[in-house]
């Protein structure tokens, strides 16, 4: 406070400023008592969002590290957002401020990284190959590009091409959970259970990335199917109630838990957790994934 007091116009202030209100604001998460928490994250967040994002904005434009980090607050702004359509316009700023700085500095590869990632969340495929080729040509190893080719191709089916992108994005970033998760997805897709199941729990007991416990949850799925061991059931089980019983929960995790319920021969609550989700399920567009994973699972819940 002092300094920014000394240096309104600094825009180094305002960075660091920037940079530690955001880790306070992450740290308050860990608050035990509810109510304290909820009054000092939204002081930071109004801090963040009415004070130092509109400061960094007017302040230097071209400073390269101002951009970085006004990028930054936008994203983690995104992160708080309630409407998806609010949460879209943040991203799509952060990435145009992104792209500007790589367009003055194409040899920065972190800042190209940032790019793909929003590319990703964006769903922008088509760009992002074209940039991610790029960097792979100049660098055949590196992990974004390479995790996002592979995430792209498998989510197109094409599971041989995303194989040996994922595979060296987890042998240069083996460490990140989500390059974990796809890739002990594409294992367990392409019928390497043992590799895939490693992979997964390695993911779980790393992170707290619930798509880590549904993937090592489909993947013990696919060994009980193999084998007809219970315990794999009952273990997938374990992983996949409190996902589904969120207040909220992803209808993916609540899928993946009532076919877990059906092959262990409870019905009912199988019935129960489809029954919770059909409204998000209509809702859902013709052509979305979930809607193939939600009529799956009616044929194994009711036979058809």
């Amino acid at each position: 406070l002092a300094a920014q007091e000394m240096a309104p116009s600094d825009v180094r202030v305002w960075n660091w400023k920037a940079i530690v209100v955001m880790r306070q604001l992450e740290a308050v998460e860990l608050d035990d008592d509810p109510d304290t928490r909820d009054e000092r994250r939204a002081a930071l967040a109004d801090e963040l969002d009415n004070q130092i994002l509109p400061t960094l904005a007017r302040l230097d434009p071209k400073d390269p590290t101002a951009q970085k980090v006004l990028a930054s607050v936008k994203i983690h702004k995104s992160w708080r957002a309630t409407h998806l359509e609010t949460r879209k316009d943040l991203l799509t700023s952060a990435r145009e401020d992104l792209v500007r700085l790589s367009d003055r500095n194409p040899a920065d590869a972190a800042t190209c990284d940032q790019i793909l990632a929003l590319d990703m969340m964006l769903e922008l495929d088509d760009d992002a190959m074209t940039r991610a080729e790029a960097v792979l040509h100049e660098d055949p190893n590196a992990p974004q590009a390479n995790y996002f080719l592979g995430a792209t191709y498998m989510k197109r089916g094409d599971l041989a091409k995303a194989e040996p992108h994922l595979k060296k994005a987890y042998e240069h970033a083996s460490t990140n959970p989500v390059v974990m998760n796809d890739y002990a997805e594409l294992l367990r897709l392409r019928g390497d259970l043992d590799t895939a199941d490693r992979i997964a729990r390695e993911c779980v007991k790393a992170s707290r990335l619930p798509e880590a416990r549904d993937t090592l949850a489909l993947v013990l799925v696919a060994r009980y199917d193999s084998t007809k061991q219970r315990e794999f059931l009952l273990e997938a089980e374990t992983l996949l109630k409190p996902l589904a019983a969120a207040a909220h929960p992803d209808v993916r995790f609540v899928i993946s838990y009532a076919r877990v319920l059906a092959k262990l021969g409870k019905s009912e609550e199988a019935s129960d957790c489809l029954a919770r989700i059909k409204g998000a399920i209509d809702k859902a567009p013709a052509d979305s994934p979930v809607r193939k994973l939600y009529e799956e699972a009616q044929e194994e819940v009711f036979g058809y």
